[in-house]
């Protein structure tokens, strides 16, 4: 192997076979390679300084190069090979660049440095081409790493690939970081994807990978982790602990012939900006999964907010958001959605800004193309809609889940005026988002919900005025059911299969909601209606105008009334039409 540094190392130490490269040389002193270094298959190259720069070319086939900066530089040998390399201690103005080609075939290729106080500047820079593409088996590995402070930028390619077997593994790690427009960075295999991994594990929960603070990733900048021919799509993530601008495209697709999508999330532990396209489908399987997982966040539409795109010039303002709190695109929902992937939007925690974990949707989100997908709304604490918002399907199914509450009790989903929930023949749940969580769901006025099944569960209730739940199939409300109506509106409760309300306390349903002049209830179930007050009564309050009321119909199936009181007995109709 090579080994070129500005930095000493004691003799004591080199005829102890202890490779340690410490001190800071000649002041300015730096490592440039503008040739060509070139070892034997699975040999290494090291250029170790205070600032290290190739715009050459380094080769090292199934074997190791390493660019490293600070303030000492540790190497592990073992039989001639080198076997790790750790950078311990920051140095003012630290600074790795490749602006040329590092290849290491099957092998794996690290850029390191450790700069104090470096705030906004480039700490680690690729601007060139590093490859560790795997030939005969799985891509290689590629790591840059900035340490706790400056900037990690990415405008050249980073490429993991296999034209075998499976993609390999990319992960970038610092303060912040920066995915530049035109930057390319994969890890496809022709078997299965890749991983790539930038600012942080899955929900920055892998204790090997440092979150970052920031991270930003341009229009133009591409992340891929899928698989070319046979096998899932792999994993990749953008995860920041203060900010995350996702603005980019990645892609996990699965095999061509065969395999599933695979998993993205991109995330912030606070602030997401997320405007940006994912395509996790699967031509031969199954569509894959994006992860949102912001503090609070509100799903929007185009132009509803300016800052839902910060700049993207060089210096400050790309780690600064524009915007207060967390957003995302509701096209780049739909987009997703249409081409098969799950969409989960996960809500974490309590901030010390005083966010509580809820989602806000104020733009529609309505699926027009491909199979079916599902759409997941799991909030820490509550889910709210705008007035006048459509969540639905128009072509496959979209199925539903809205789950409220999964770290805090008393949780509620509050549905906006003329709420519109069609999902052509898709299942919808409304829960709490654990099991010791209680949650209610409440439309504000005259809204709709149609599925293919409707499970409620709601420890807290039901409630609202002039709403209609209706689904294709089964229809099931498990907690306190309350309504009312007037004007000649319809409260109404459709299945095509079973109708139950299953509460703990009571039901209420009014038709003549005082002052508001008659409106109508409607009950029906084709397959049967159950109506069950373990430990309350049911209310039917009917109108007393005839062309109003209480209308109760099972089409072919038994009608079950518990603890039943009456009031408006001129406008109560039961029917049973088997």
């Amino acid at each position: 192997g090579l080994v070129a540094s500005t930095k000493n190392i004691s003799t004591t130490d080199f005829m102890k076979g202890q490779y340690t490269l410490s001190g800071s040389g000649n002041p300015g002193a730096q490592v440039v390679n503008q040739g060509s270094l070139t070892t034997s298959k699975g040999g290494y190259i090291v250029l170790a300084g205070e600032r290290v720069s190739n715009s050459g070319t380094v080769t090292t086939p199934s074997g190791k190069t390493i660019l490293a900066a600070g303030k000492t530089v540790t190497l592990q040998l073992d039989n001639g090979g080198l076997t790790s390399v750790s950078v311990n201690g920051s140095v003012v103005n630290a600074l790795v660049e490749n602006q040329g080609l590092i290849s290491a075939t099957n092998g794996q290729v690290y850029l390191t440095a450790k700069g104090q106080d470096m705030l906004l500047n480039t700490v680690v820079n690729n601007s060139g081409t590093v490859e560790a593409k795997g030939l005969a088996n799985r891509g290689g590995e590629i790591v840059l790493n900035g340490g706790d402070s400056g900037v990690v930028s990415q405008s050249g390619h980073l490429l993991a690939d296999s034209q075998t077997g499976q993609g390999g593994k990319i992960t970038l790690e610092g303060q912040n970081i920066h995915l530049a427009g035109g930057s390319l960075t994969t890890a496809t295999g022709k078997t299965g994807g890749g991983e790539v991994y930038v600012g942080g594990g899955w929900q920055g929960q892998d204790s090997h990978i440092k979150n970052a603070s920031k991270v930003v990733m341009d229009k133009a900048a591409t992340v891929d982790v899928s698989a070319t021919e046979n096998g899932n799509g792999g994993t990749a993530v953008l995860w920041s602990d203060d900010y995350t601008n996702f603005r980019g495209t990645v892609l996990a697709k699965g095999g061509a012939k065969s395999g599933d999508g695979g998993r993205v999330e991109t995330s912030s532990h606070r602030n997401l900006q997320a405007s940006g396209a994912v395509d996790a489908s699967a031509r031969a399987g199954h569509g894959g999964e994006w992860l949102l997982d912001p503090t609070d966040v509100t799903i929007v539409g185009a132009g509803a907010d300016t800052g839902i795109d910060s700049a993207t010039a060089d210096g400050t303002d790309i780690f600064t958001p524009t915007a207060s709190g967390g957003q995302i695109l509701n096209s780049s929902i739909v987009n997703q959605l249409n081409a098969g992937t799950s969409v989960t939007v996960k809500t974490s925690g309590t901030d010390t800004d005083g966010e509580t974990g809820n989602i806000t949707v104020n733009a529609n989100i309505i699926k027009t193309a491909g199979t079916d997908a599902k759409l997941t709304l799991l909030a820490d604490n509550n889910i709210s809609t705008g007035d006048n918002v459509s969540i639905g399907a128009t072509t496959g199914k979209l199925n539903l889940d809205l789950l409220a509450g999964n770290t805090t009790n008393n949780a509620s989903i509050s549905l906006g005026k003329f709420i519109n929930i069609s999902l052509n023949g898709g299942d919808l749940l409304a829960d709490a988002g654990n099991s010791a969580s209680g949650v209610s769901l409440t439309f504000m006025n005259n809204g709709k919900i149609k599925g293919g099944n409707v499970t409620l569960n709601l420890s807290r209730g039901l409630g609202g005025y002039a709403y209609n739940v209706n689904a294709d199939n089964d229809l099931t409300i498990n907690g306190s059911v309350t309504g009312s109506t007037g004007w000649g509106a319809v409260l109404g409760f459709t299945a095509g299969g079973k109708l139950a309300m299953n509460s703990p306390g009571s039901i209420s349903l009014q038709a003549n909601d005082p002052g508001n002049g008659g409106g109508r209830v409607l009950i029906s179930g084709d397959k049967g209606v159950t109506l069950n007050a373990a430990a309350g009564t049911v209310t039917l309050n009917a109108a007393k105008a005839a062309t109003n009321g209480v209308n109760i119909t099972s089409g072919n199936g038994a009608v079950s009334i518990t603890n039943m009181v009456q009031d408006g007995s001129n406008g109560m109709t039961l029917t049973n039409a088997n």
